[in-house]
């Protein structure tokens, strides 16, 4: 059997199960390329195929993703980011996403932390955004701002579209695969929350590369401080030790935010 053969079969093996059906096709074609490559068969390729896009896409969602649910209800909430009835909507919505479901007991604290000192903001670009769009109620960003959110499951960038609609936010979702994509769009804040781990899994060097080609004057990084899990032991630590190492020439300041359910570090380039 041919190594094309054996893509298409694994393509087809993945697209069989649903939880994978919402991430990109492009996605699943690429990882499983990468897999075949360095697997001894193809039963070994799915398997860790299948493992690989569980860590980077769908072991953050806590619930159901009904977007088509989520779509109506935006229909029958005002336009107003200060409402408290859309912020209960966004809240309740970000609680199906491991990543925002973890940052919703400090969202307020986050925000004003990290953006203090380069507030307002004017331009956003969100990477492997998961659902932290339904978050901007809670930003310190201007009226004009431009908000370009991306990741790799189309049917909530499409979601996420439909949101920006409807609280007549300037901006863009597309979906976009990191481990083969860098936006080339040029902004004044480039966020990467909790992404660098999950990138990791895939591609080591990738990390690296997304820092020195992204075009922002300001870098937002996160790490967990708790793993899926709830264990904690050691990962301020070496997610500490793996962010100095990709910064070691770093052109530029780095502040660090050590928050109760996070670790942040802000940087500023100084050519940008």
């Amino acid at each position: 059997m041919s190594g094309e053969d054996d893509l298409v079969q694994l393509i087809a093996n993945i697209h069989s199960a649903q939880k994978y059906q919402a991430v990109d096709s492009k996605v699943i074609e690429r990882i499983g390329q990468i897999e075949l490559a360095k697997r001894k068969n193809l039963k070994e390729a799915i398997k860790t195929t299948r493992s690989k896009l569980h860590q980077v896409a769908t072991s953050f969602f806590t619930s159901p993703m009904d977007f088509a649910t989520w779509k109506d209800g935006l229909q029958h909430l005002t336009h107003d980011v200060s409402n408290p009835k859309l912020h209960e909507f966004c809240r309740r919505l970000m609680g199906t996403h491991s990543s925002t479901d973890e940052r919703l007991p400090i969202l307020n604290e986050f925000y004003s932390t990290i953006f203090k000192d380069i507030a307002p903001i004017h331009s956003i670009l969100d990477l492997a955004c998961g659902l932290n769009p339904l978050a901007i109620p809670w930003m310190p960003i201007a009226r004009d701002c431009a908000y370009y959110a991306s990741d790799i499951l189309p049917e909530m960038m499409d979601f996420l579209k439909s949101f920006f609609d409807h609280i007549r936010q300037k901006g863009k979702a597309v979906v976009l695969d990191l481990t083969s994509e860098i936006p080339t769009q040029k902004v004044q804040v480039a966020l990467l929350l909790k992404t660098l781990p999950t990138l990791d899994q895939v591609d080591k060097h990738r990390a690296r590369l997304l820092l020195d080609q992204i075009k922002a004057k300001y870098l937002v990084i996160s790490y967990p401080v708790h793993s899926l899990g709830g264990k904690s032991r050691g990962m301020v630590q070496n997610y500490d030790a793996h962010f100095r190492s990709l910064t070691t020439n770093w052109k530029g300041t780095i502040q660090r935010f050590e928050l109760t359910t996070e670790l942040v570090f802000l940087l500023t380039h100084s050519d940008q």
